[in-house]
């Protein structure tokens, strides 16, 4: 096999959050630092009489994606966004967009509502880099996949 000419490098990706529930999406790429998406579908194993191996069906998708932030003291950034998401009284679900490998013609552009699973970071007295935050939300409903165009 041909080595690739056309590996992508993911430094422009860019990521886009709802400020709040049912509000505008913000461009959270300045201090987000990765997006993991993880993928996934639901599989059914069944075995029939004299077959030694097991067969597979495709059941449901599942997903969940991992995001790490940069803990900031500025408002609109992930930070406040996702510690303002956790700490609402109905947290509920909000849009979540992302841009592989970045936002140009070409490009993935993946678009889900999300929820917020988990929200943790560590503060460590003797660390001297910054914060990171990283946020586990899990879709609530479809994720779709457009091609920029």
């Amino acid at each position: 096999m041909a080595q690739t000419t056309t590996a992508a490098s993911a430094r422009a990706a860019t990521v886009w959050l709802d400020s709040t529930s049912g509000g505008s999406l913000v461009d959270i790429s300045g201090s987000t630092t990765s997006i993991e998406p993880d993928f996934g579908l639901d599989l059914g194993e069944y075995r029939v009489f004299q077959d030694r191996w097991p067969h597979q069906l495709d059941g449901g998708r599942t997903a969940s994606i991992t995001l790490n932030v940069v803990y900031s003291t500025t408002a609109a950034e992930g930070w406040a966004i996702l510690r303002d998401w956790w700490l609402a009284t109905n947290p509920g679900a909000r849009t979540l967009d992302w841009y592989a490998p970045d936002p140009t013609a070409g490009s993935d552009h993946f678009s889900c509502e999300v929820r917020i699973e988990s929200l943790r970071h560590t503060l460590a007295a003797g660390d001297g880099g910054p914060v990171v935050v990283t946020a586990r939300l899990v879709p609530d409903g479809t994720i779709s996949r457009t091609v920029v165009t």
